[in-house]
Formats: structure tokens, C-alpha cells, sequence
């Protein structure tokens, strides 16, 4: 029940994030398209610190989310949107890495890794603090 929610709410923040619901019919200059470039982890060790970085990073934005003194929208589950867009690009490298890369030390490190990412998402799934912090937040308003 909690994952349900927590993925209707992640969806509702994307299609207000998303300008769906902007009353504001002109086009929006949204600037020239910025390319990143990629970042690929040098060796198998430099993949699993980064990986642990990002996952530890990541623990403390949960700390962040639960420890919001009063959960409103914006705290709680836009923060928890991008808390998840951020352990997406932690996941990306690895597997990039793992579906190409020649180096057997490097992929095994990359499926750990990835491995790692997608654990570290479904235990958040299961948070029961976290899911208490949602249900605790007020509905946004949407216009009518």
C-alpha cells in the first residue's frame, strides 16, 4: 500500500514539476539543451567508492527528509523525487559499465555496484518512517 502511494506521489510531483498544470499558456524559454558529459570510474575501486559515496550521500538525504520538523510537500516528496533522481544516476555509470565494458574486474565491480543501487532503492520503498512522513504531509493544492 505504502509503495503504491509513494509512487503516485512521485508522479503527481513530476507532472507539477513537469509544468503540466501551469496556467500559463505562453512557451517557456527553457535555455539551449546542456549535454553532460559521462563520467565512467577509472578502476573497479574508484566504481565501489563512488557507488558507497552516493549511497551514503544518499542515506543522509533520508536523515533529511525524516528529521523535517513540520513535512510539507516541497520537504517531503519533492525532496524524495530527487533524492530518486539522484540514486538513478548513481545506478547508470555501473550499469553502462557492466553492459560494455571489456574489463571482467570492472564489470563484476559495476554489477555490484549497480546491484548495490537497486537494493538501496527497493529498502527505501519499505521505509515505514519515510512512508509515515508522506502521509503526514498536507495534499498540494492543484488549480481548478
Amino acid at each position: 500500500m505504502a509503495i503504491r502511494k509513494l509512487v503516485l506521489l512521485v508522479g503527481v510531483v513530476a507532472l507539477l514539476l513537469g509544468g503540466c498544470s501551469s496556467s500559463d499558456s505562453s512557451p517557456r524559454d527553457v535555455g539551449p539543451a546542456v549535454l553532460n558529459q559521462v563520467h565512467l570510474s577509472a578502476s573497479p575501486a574508484q566504481l565501489t567508492a563512488e557507488t558507497d559515496a552516493a549511497l551514503t550521500a544518499a542515506d543522509g538525504k533520508v536523515e533529511q527528509i525524516l528529521a523535517a520538523g513540520s513535512h510539507t510537500f516541497e520537504n517531503t516528496v519533492v525532496a524524495l523525487n530527487d533524492l530518486l533522481y539522484e540514486i538513478d544516476k548513481a545506478s547508470q555509470v555501473p550499469y553502462l559499465l557492466l553492459c560494455s565494458s571489456p574489463d571482467p574486474a570492472m564489470r563484476d565491480a559495476a554489477q555490484q555496484a549497480y546491484l548495490k543501487t537497486d537494493r538501496w532503492r527497493t529498502q527505501l520503498f519499505f521505509n515505514e518512517e519515510l512512508d509515515r512522513a508522506i502521509e503526514a504531509r498536507p495534499l498540494p493544492s492543484v488549480p481548478g
